[in-house]
């Protein structure tokens, strides 16, 4: 079962990949754009985009894990947190460069998420040189919201702070797991 998680810079998003990772002891797959942006500078171009996507889908898709738990390396699992989601790609090439690339839909048939959450950035501000949407955080959001339910994907919105954000989390995969 793959469980993505989504939304706006600055939501949470990384923090609740490995704290759901640890708790069911299992693995998630960090965000690729991350390792990219570090590796290769802030700027970046329209055809870097589809770089970025191919590298998520392909750590989605191998060996890519990062392990939180010892009881987690090295094993198959039936469930995965993936720090990432075509939703992040689709709002992000649109604000940045008003379209999007058909890899997100490729991807999105290739293996869409089983559930995923959409965090939302009632968090304070974390700032990161790679971060560039500070003060419309909140527009993002809805934008998030409105193609995940566009797509009519399954998703539960998660909110709070600290121990509070992790059991809307985890209430909201035990949910999921149990209709299977």
């Amino acid at each position: 079962m793959k469980i993505a998680i989504t939304g706006p810079e600055s939501s949470g998003k990384t923090a609740l990949a490995i704290q759901l990772a640890a708790h069911y002891g299992t693995v998630y797959t960090p965000e690729f754009a991350r390792f990219w942006l570090q590796e290769h500078g802030p700027s970046y171009e329209l055809k870097d985009m589809d770089t970025m996507i191919l590298g998520q889908r392909s750590w989605e898709s191998s060996s890519a894990f990062f392990s939180v738990s010892p009881q987690s390396g090295g094993c198959e699992h039936d469930l995965f947190f993936t720090d990432s989601d075509p939703t992040v790609f689709e709002v992000w090439m649109n604000v940045r460069f008003g379209r999007i690339s058909p890899r997100i839909d490729e991807w999105l048939i290739e293996k869409p998420a089983d559930l995923t959450l959409l965090c939302h950035p009632d968090l304070d501000w974390s700032f990161d040189p790679l971060r560039e949407n500070r003060s419309d955080r909140h527009d993002l959001f809805h934008q998030y919201k409105a193609s995940l339910e566009k797509r009519g994907g399954l998703y539960t919105e998660i909110q709070g702070h600290g121990r509070e954000r992790l059991m809307c989390a985890i209430d909201a995969v035990d949910e999921h797991r149990k209709g299977r």
